[in-house]
């Protein structure tokens, strides 16, 4: 009994558990970034398609029902101003045309017959040899002969009009984008038969629906920079053009018209996303998107390295995040200004644990790629140690 109370004393003590693996392990190596005060701002974010300015995008289609004769212009065609796209054929508007000429001729030979008649009214008059009369009869002649013509030139130039509208000309510069109807179909003179859709490629816009709550927040000309499914990650500057001033009562939806900076590569109909600048403030915590992390309770988190120098202890914050501007997040709570972060790989790190801070910048910066440099540096200035003499 004696001896096997001292074999248990000459052992060694049980050490604690966890104590091994954390000393075998050490401090745990991490990039350090500093948050930094910077401007935040809010973002509404919707989808919607690239359609030519509302004003600059028309179907067209011919004032005079017939016939179409021709179609000058193919899909794709660019125009101008005046530029004939098609062209209608009525029977009935060339006879007009023929009879206002007619009537015409006929009424302006009257006036001038009825002209002389009154000139050699008025000198026989004054010789005595017609009566006082016969004059006025005379005049009286002459002014109906001369509003007969008027009359006949008048319808004269209905014709014509008429005539001109068989003609469908360009009402403004741009490019062909559908055709909807052919040479030989027939038209009726309305906007129900269009022959063409015309519109201006110059300057298109991204319209979509936004929701009531966040239309009475969407400003004209906010900066509105979008992105396009077809173009990827490129971004395409634009500006709120128009706000709708009604909602859409069965949907809650109000329609926002955002203006894109020139660009070949866009076509109409083209889907993207836009993400309209609402609101501004300066003087924000930012912080790289990569130093947060989200706890098992759903609880937003960032790991401040408290102490200073390349060795640090962890301290896992609740945080609360404003806007989230690409890779930076705005924190309203739980970080300051100035204070380190670890900027990733943030999973395995507990509260309270050691850390070796490889490299450290500000919010914003790459910390690992000033790192890698630095050693490249070292691992440069090592090689040429050993080659001087």
């Amino acid at each position: 009994m004696v001896l096997l109370l001292a074999g248990c004393k000459a052992g060694p003590a049980p050490a604690p558990e966890g104590a091994e693996a954390e000393g075998a392990s050490g401090p745990v190596s991490v990039v350090c970034v500093e948050a930094r005060a910077g401007t935040a701002s809010d973002a509404l974010t919707f989808r919607g398609r690239v359609v030519a300015p509302a004003e600059r995008d028309a179907q067209l289609a011919p004032s005079a029902a017939g016939r179409i004769v021709a179609v000058a212009v193919a899909e794709g065609a660019v125009v101008h101003r005046g530029d004939l796209l098609a062209r209608v054929e009525d029977p009935s508007l060339a006879e007009g045309i023929a009879e206002a000429d007619a009537d015409a001729a006929s009424a302006q030979a009257a006036n001038e017959a009825a002209r002389t008649a009154l000139q050699r009214a008025e000198r026989l008059a004054a010789e005595g040899v017609v009566s006082k009369r016969d004059l006025e009869d005379t005049r009286e002649h002459a002014l109906t002969a001369q509003a007969t013509l008027r009359a006949a030139q008048a319808r004269q130039r209905l014709a014509a009009a008429r005539s001109a509208r068989s003609r469908l000309d360009a009402p403004f510069d741009g490019t062909v984008i559908h055709l909807l109807r052919r040479t030989g179909e027939l038209v009726d003179g309305t906007p129900a038969t269009p022959i063409l859709e015309l519109a201006d490629l110059s300057a298109l816009e991204l319209v979509g629906d936004v929701p009531a709550a966040q239309l009475v927040r969407v400003i004209v000309d906010a900066d509105a920079p979008a992105t396009i499914d077809a173009f990827g990650t490129d971004v395409f500057p634009g500006k709120v053009a128009a706000v709708s001033p009604t909602v859409d009562p069965a949907t809650a939806l109000g329609l926002v018209r955002i203006r894109l900076d020139p660009e070949p590569r866009l076509r109409m109909g083209m889907a993207g996303k836009a993400a309209v600048s609402i609101a501004q403030r300066t003087g924000a915590t930012l912080l790289p998107a990569s130093a947060l992390r989200r706890s098992p309770e759903g609880e937003d988190q960032a790991i401040v390295c408290e102490g200073k120098g390349a060795t640090a202890k962890a301290a896992v914050r609740a945080v609360t995040l404003g806007a989230h501007m690409g890779d930076e997040v705005e924190v309203t709570e739980g970080v300051k200004p100035g204070e380190r972060v670890v900027a990733r790989d943030l999973l395995a790190l507990d509260d309270g644990a050691t850390l070796s801070v490889e490299a450290e910048g500000a919010a914003g910066a790459d910390p690992a790629k000033d790192a890698k440099d630095a050693k490249d540096d070292d691992d440069k200035a090592e090689k040429a140690e050993r080659a001087a003499p």
